[in-house]
């Protein structure tokens, strides 16, 4: 978490110096904050899908190592799906 704080804050800084050039030409502070906050959540949310995307094919491989060799084919089998994600 502290790590994506961290490129946020570092995304900003780098933007400030466009930010002022903008203001400069006539951008309203509030277009600026629009912009930035845009920015930030499109960075949040692929950040979210991808971190998901990998959690759920690292659990499904996690499950499938750790299972007995002597559990039935239907435990075996058994999958994650949308539901378990419903509850957040």
């Amino acid at each position: 978490m502290r790590h994506v704080a961290n490129l946020l804050l570092v995304r900003v800084e780098a933007r400030r110096q466009g930010a002022g050039v903008r203001a400069a030409l006539g951008a309203s502070r509030g277009r600026i904050s629009a912009d930035l906050l845009l920015e930030s959540v499109i960075l949040g949310l692929l950040g979210s899908a991808v971190g998901l995307g990998l959690a759920y094919a690292r659990i499904a491989r996690s499950l499938a190592a750790i299972a007995p060799a002597g559990l039935p084919a239907f435990v075996k089998s058994a999958s994650m799906d949308r539901s378990c994600f419903s509850r957040f």
